[in-house]
Protein backbone atom coordinates (compact mmCIF):
# COMPACT_ATOMS: atom_id res chain seq x y z
CA UNK A 1 0.00 0.00 0.00
CA UNK A 2 1.19 3.68 -1.21
CA UNK A 3 0.69 5.23 2.51
CA UNK A 4 2.84 1.80 4.52
CA UNK A 5 6.10 0.94 5.47
CA UNK A 6 7.38 -2.24 3.83
CA UNK A 7 7.36 -5.07 6.31
CA UNK A 8 10.96 -5.87 7.97
CA UNK A 9 9.91 -9.24 9.25
CA UNK A 10 12.13 -11.80 8.25
CA UNK A 11 10.06 -14.09 6.55
CA UNK A 12 7.81 -10.76 4.44
CA UNK A 13 6.51 -11.79 1.18
CA UNK A 14 8.34 -15.52 1.26
CA UNK A 15 4.73 -17.50 1.51
CA UNK A 16 1.99 -17.20 -0.83
CA UNK A 17 0.53 -13.81 0.13
CA UNK A 18 1.63 -11.44 2.06
CA UNK A 19 -1.29 -10.40 4.95
CA UNK A 20 1.11 -7.91 7.27
CA UNK A 21 -0.99 -4.72 5.54
CA UNK A 22 -4.33 -4.39 7.49
CA UNK A 23 -4.51 -8.55 7.25
CA UNK A 24 -5.67 -8.12 3.97
CA UNK A 25 -3.77 -11.34 1.37
CA UNK A 26 -1.33 -9.15 -0.79
CA UNK A 27 1.09 -10.73 -3.76
CA UNK A 28 3.95 -8.51 -5.39
CA UNK A 29 3.90 -7.55 -8.93
CA UNK A 30 6.37 -7.41 -11.26
CA UNK A 31 7.63 -5.90 -14.26
CA UNK A 32 7.25 -8.90 -17.19
CA UNK A 33 10.56 -8.48 -18.54
CA UNK A 34 12.27 -8.22 -14.82
CA UNK A 35 10.05 -10.68 -13.33
CA UNK A 36 12.00 -13.39 -10.89
CA UNK A 37 9.25 -15.86 -12.31
CA UNK A 38 11.33 -19.18 -11.81
CA UNK A 39 12.28 -17.66 -8.06
CA UNK A 40 8.38 -17.18 -7.50
CA UNK A 41 7.34 -20.69 -8.69
CA UNK A 42 10.53 -22.72 -6.94
CA UNK A 43 8.94 -21.46 -3.54
CA UNK A 44 5.32 -22.10 -4.60
CA UNK A 45 4.00 -18.57 -5.22
CA UNK A 46 2.10 -17.47 -7.95
CA UNK A 47 3.29 -14.80 -10.88
CA UNK A 48 2.05 -11.37 -11.38
CA UNK A 49 3.44 -9.76 -14.46
CA UNK A 50 2.29 -6.30 -15.74
CA UNK A 51 2.81 -3.74 -18.07
CA UNK A 52 1.65 -0.48 -19.14
CA UNK A 53 -0.34 0.35 -22.16
CA UNK A 54 2.75 1.94 -24.32
CA UNK A 55 4.30 -2.21 -24.44
CA UNK A 56 1.91 -3.28 -26.55
CA UNK A 57 1.93 -0.07 -28.67
CA UNK A 58 3.61 -3.21 -31.42
CA UNK A 59 0.29 -5.00 -31.23
CA UNK A 60 -1.64 -7.66 -29.12
CA UNK A 61 0.92 -9.82 -28.98
CA UNK A 62 3.89 -7.93 -27.60
CA UNK A 63 3.52 -10.01 -24.26
CA UNK A 64 3.47 -14.12 -26.16
CA UNK A 65 7.23 -14.13 -26.30
CA UNK A 66 7.66 -13.88 -22.42
CA UNK A 67 4.66 -16.33 -21.94
CA UNK A 68 6.14 -18.61 -24.03
CA UNK A 69 9.75 -18.51 -22.34
CA UNK A 70 7.63 -19.37 -19.08
CA UNK A 71 5.69 -21.87 -20.45
CA UNK A 72 9.09 -23.83 -22.12
CA UNK A 73 10.29 -23.66 -18.94
CA UNK A 74 7.13 -24.68 -16.59
CA UNK A 75 5.09 -26.81 -18.89
CA UNK A 76 2.64 -27.45 -16.67
CA UNK A 77 2.35 -23.90 -15.65
CA UNK A 78 -1.66 -22.58 -16.03
CA UNK A 79 -2.55 -19.40 -16.93
CA UNK A 80 -5.62 -18.58 -14.24
CA UNK A 81 -7.95 -15.37 -13.27
CA UNK A 82 -7.03 -13.42 -9.77
CA UNK A 83 -10.22 -14.82 -8.43
CA UNK A 84 -9.19 -18.72 -9.35
CA UNK A 85 -5.93 -17.91 -8.05
CA UNK A 86 -7.05 -16.06 -4.57
CA UNK A 87 -9.65 -19.29 -3.91
CA UNK A 88 -7.12 -21.70 -4.13
CA UNK A 89 -4.27 -19.66 -2.16
CA UNK A 90 -2.90 -22.13 0.33
CA UNK A 91 -0.09 -24.07 2.01
CA UNK A 92 -0.53 -28.30 3.50
CA UNK A 93 1.34 -30.55 5.25
CA UNK A 94 0.70 -33.73 6.57
CA UNK A 95 1.16 -33.81 10.21
CA UNK A 96 2.77 -36.82 12.22
CA UNK A 97 -0.72 -38.07 13.57
CA UNK A 98 -2.20 -38.46 10.01
CA UNK A 99 -4.09 -35.30 9.59
CA UNK A 100 -3.43 -32.33 7.56
CA UNK A 101 -2.38 -28.75 7.94
CA UNK A 102 -3.43 -26.11 5.67
CA UNK A 103 -2.45 -22.22 6.14
CA UNK A 104 -4.90 -19.75 4.27
CA UNK A 105 -4.31 -16.29 3.26
CA UNK A 106 -7.89 -14.96 1.85
CA UNK A 107 -11.45 -15.39 3.26
CA UNK A 108 -12.90 -17.43 0.61
CA UNK A 109 -11.08 -20.42 0.00
CA UNK A 110 -11.66 -23.66 -1.84
CA UNK A 111 -9.66 -26.66 -0.54
CA UNK A 112 -9.38 -30.31 -2.73
CA UNK A 113 -8.36 -33.33 -0.79
CA UNK A 114 -6.42 -34.52 -3.59
CA UNK A 115 -5.47 -37.72 -1.90
CA UNK A 116 -7.29 -41.00 -1.95
CA UNK A 117 -8.65 -41.17 1.62
CA UNK A 118 -10.86 -38.93 3.42
CA UNK A 119 -8.55 -36.12 5.64
CA UNK A 120 -8.86 -34.42 8.73
CA UNK A 121 -7.79 -30.87 7.82
CA UNK A 122 -6.72 -28.50 10.47
CA UNK A 123 -7.04 -24.66 8.69
CA UNK A 124 -5.20 -22.07 10.25
CA UNK A 125 -4.84 -18.16 8.57
CA UNK A 126 -3.35 -14.70 10.73
CA UNK A 127 -6.41 -13.11 11.84
CA UNK A 128 -5.70 -9.59 13.65
CA UNK A 129 -9.66 -8.96 13.78
CA UNK A 130 -8.97 -5.24 12.83
CA UNK A 131 -13.03 -6.00 11.15
CA UNK A 132 -14.93 -7.96 13.18
CA UNK A 133 -15.63 -11.68 11.75
CA UNK A 134 -19.67 -11.76 11.42
CA UNK A 135 -19.60 -15.74 10.66
CA UNK A 136 -17.12 -18.63 9.12
CA UNK A 137 -19.03 -21.29 6.98
CA UNK A 138 -18.40 -24.72 5.31
CA UNK A 139 -20.13 -24.97 1.80
CA UNK A 140 -22.46 -21.97 3.20
CA UNK A 141 -23.44 -23.62 6.99
CA UNK A 142 -21.86 -22.15 9.68
CA UNK A 143 -18.88 -23.94 11.00
CA UNK A 144 -17.03 -23.54 14.23
CA UNK A 145 -13.94 -21.94 14.91
CA UNK A 146 -11.67 -19.98 17.42
CA UNK A 147 -8.92 -16.82 17.28
CA UNK A 148 -6.13 -16.90 19.86
CA UNK A 149 -3.12 -15.27 19.55
CA UNK A 150 -3.81 -13.86 16.23
CA UNK A 151 -4.80 -17.29 14.36
CA UNK A 152 -7.80 -18.10 13.55
CA UNK A 153 -7.99 -21.95 13.23
CA UNK A 154 -10.76 -24.40 12.55
CA UNK A 155 -11.08 -28.17 11.31
CA UNK A 156 -12.78 -29.48 8.67
CA UNK A 157 -12.95 -33.45 7.44
CA UNK A 158 -13.01 -34.10 3.18
CA UNK A 159 -13.60 -36.85 1.84
CA UNK A 160 -10.98 -38.31 -0.87
CA UNK A 161 -11.42 -36.38 -4.02
CA UNK A 162 -13.96 -33.44 -3.02
CA UNK A 163 -13.82 -30.13 -2.27
CA UNK A 164 -15.22 -27.72 0.48
CA UNK A 165 -15.98 -23.79 0.44
CA UNK A 166 -14.54 -21.75 2.96
CA UNK A 167 -15.84 -18.48 3.62
CA UNK A 168 -14.96 -15.64 6.21
CA UNK A 169 -17.52 -12.83 6.31
CA UNK A 170 -16.37 -9.62 7.92
CA UNK A 171 -18.19 -6.63 8.66
CA UNK A 172 -20.20 -4.86 11.42
CA UNK A 173 -23.92 -6.16 12.24
CA UNK A 174 -24.70 -2.58 12.46
CA UNK A 175 -28.63 -3.54 10.48
CA UNK A 176 -31.59 -4.91 12.03
CA UNK A 177 -34.16 -5.05 9.93
CA UNK A 178 -37.45 -6.54 11.46
CA UNK A 179 -40.77 -7.52 10.44
CA UNK A 180 -43.63 -9.31 13.19
CA UNK A 181 -47.12 -10.65 12.77
CA UNK A 182 -48.63 -7.51 13.91
CA UNK A 183 -47.06 -5.84 10.74
CA UNK A 184 -48.09 -7.73 8.38
CA UNK A 185 -52.50 -6.85 6.85
CA UNK A 186 -54.18 -8.56 4.39
CA UNK A 187 -57.14 -6.95 2.38
CA UNK A 188 -59.34 -10.42 2.16
CA UNK A 189 -61.33 -8.67 -0.71
CA UNK A 190 -58.72 -7.72 -3.00
CA UNK A 191 -55.88 -9.58 -1.66
CA UNK A 192 -53.29 -7.15 -1.20
CA UNK A 193 -50.70 -7.40 1.39
CA UNK A 194 -49.58 -4.55 3.05
CA UNK A 195 -46.25 -5.16 5.63
CA UNK A 196 -44.23 -2.57 7.56
CA UNK A 197 -40.44 -3.70 7.58
CA UNK A 198 -38.38 -1.58 10.13
CA UNK A 199 -34.71 -0.89 10.70
CA UNK A 200 -34.20 -1.13 14.07
CA UNK A 201 -30.50 -1.13 14.22
CA UNK A 202 -27.90 1.82 14.19
CA UNK A 203 -27.40 1.89 10.00
CA UNK A 204 -29.34 2.41 6.83
CA UNK A 205 -29.41 0.71 3.68
CA UNK A 206 -31.93 -1.15 1.60
CA UNK A 207 -33.68 -4.64 2.31
CA UNK A 208 -35.21 -7.10 0.56
CA UNK A 209 -38.38 -9.00 1.62
CA UNK A 210 -40.69 -11.72 0.22
CA UNK A 211 -44.15 -13.42 0.83
CA UNK A 212 -44.45 -16.82 0.72
CA UNK A 213 -47.20 -18.99 1.00
CA UNK A 214 -47.01 -21.54 3.57
CA UNK A 215 -46.17 -24.15 1.79
CA UNK A 216 -42.53 -22.05 0.61
CA UNK A 217 -44.21 -21.20 -2.47
CA UNK A 218 -43.28 -17.58 -3.43
CA UNK A 219 -45.67 -14.56 -3.69
CA UNK A 220 -43.11 -11.59 -4.57
CA UNK A 221 -39.93 -10.21 -3.13
CA UNK A 222 -40.33 -6.28 -3.21
CA UNK A 223 -37.41 -4.30 -2.23
CA UNK A 224 -36.75 -1.29 0.15
CA UNK A 225 -34.62 0.85 -1.51
CA UNK A 226 -33.49 2.74 1.70
CA UNK A 227 -34.18 2.43 5.17
CA UNK A 228 -32.88 4.70 7.53
CA UNK A 229 -32.08 3.52 11.75
CA UNK A 230 -35.12 3.94 13.58
CA UNK A 231 -37.50 4.05 10.38
CA UNK A 232 -39.78 1.91 8.30
CA UNK A 233 -41.00 1.23 5.14
CA UNK A 234 -44.88 0.25 3.87
CA UNK A 235 -44.64 -2.39 1.21
CA UNK A 236 -47.10 -4.34 -0.89
CA UNK A 237 -48.02 -7.06 -3.05
CA UNK A 238 -51.35 -8.59 -4.09
CA UNK A 239 -52.02 -12.36 -3.65
CA UNK A 240 -53.59 -13.16 -6.93
CA UNK A 241 -54.30 -17.07 -6.94
CA UNK A 242 -56.32 -19.12 -3.97
CA UNK A 243 -55.96 -17.46 -0.65
CA UNK A 244 -53.30 -18.93 1.63
CA UNK A 245 -54.18 -20.38 4.65
CA UNK A 246 -50.40 -19.20 6.36
CA UNK A 247 -48.63 -16.30 5.00
CA UNK A 248 -44.82 -15.69 5.70
CA UNK A 249 -42.99 -12.15 5.49
CA UNK A 250 -39.37 -12.53 5.44
CA UNK A 251 -37.25 -9.52 5.54
CA UNK A 252 -33.73 -10.68 4.06
CA UNK A 253 -34.82 -14.17 3.27
CA UNK A 254 -31.52 -14.96 1.25
CA UNK A 255 -30.02 -13.68 4.39
CA UNK A 256 -27.16 -11.44 2.49
CA UNK A 257 -27.69 -8.69 5.15
CA UNK A 258 -25.52 -9.13 8.52
CA UNK A 259 -27.80 -8.03 10.96
CA UNK A 260 -27.60 -7.41 14.91
CA UNK A 261 -30.62 -9.95 15.11
CA UNK A 262 -31.28 -12.36 12.29
CA UNK A 263 -34.22 -13.75 14.62
CA UNK A 264 -36.61 -10.91 14.24
CA UNK A 265 -37.05 -11.62 10.52
CA UNK A 266 -39.75 -13.87 10.10
CA UNK A 267 -43.73 -13.03 10.58
CA UNK A 268 -45.86 -15.56 10.13
CA UNK A 269 -50.00 -14.97 10.10
CA UNK A 270 -52.90 -16.98 8.89
CA UNK A 271 -54.59 -14.18 6.52
CA UNK A 272 -58.36 -15.28 6.09
CA UNK A 273 -60.12 -16.23 9.58
CA UNK A 274 -62.24 -18.43 8.14
CA UNK A 275 -59.53 -21.15 8.03
CA UNK A 276 -59.38 -23.36 11.13
CA UNK A 277 -57.40 -22.21 14.16
CA UNK A 278 -53.57 -22.85 13.76
CA UNK A 279 -50.64 -22.56 15.90
CA UNK A 280 -48.65 -20.06 14.35
CA UNK A 281 -44.53 -19.29 15.07
CA UNK A 282 -43.91 -15.51 15.28
CA UNK A 283 -39.98 -15.18 16.23
CA UNK A 284 -39.61 -17.03 19.58
CA UNK A 285 -43.06 -16.84 20.67
CA UNK A 286 -45.94 -18.63 20.14
CA UNK A 287 -49.65 -17.63 19.45
CA UNK A 288 -52.87 -19.23 18.30
CA UNK A 289 -54.89 -17.64 15.93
Amino acid sequence: PLDQVRDQAFDSHMYPAELAYGNFASIRRYRSRRSPYPFELFLGRPIFMYEHRTFFDSGMDAFNPIADQVNQQFPDLAWRSLDYIFKRLYLVKQNDDGTMSVMFFTNHLLLTNETSAEQVYQLQKEEILNVPILRVAINGNPADYQVVDGHLSMEVTIPAGETREIQIEYGWADRDFAVASGDVKVDEDTGIITATVRNTGTRAGPVTTGFYQGDGRLIKLVTSPWIEPGSTDVITATITGPPPAILATYADPQDVIPEANEGNNLAIIAPYRNHLPLLLADGANCQLC
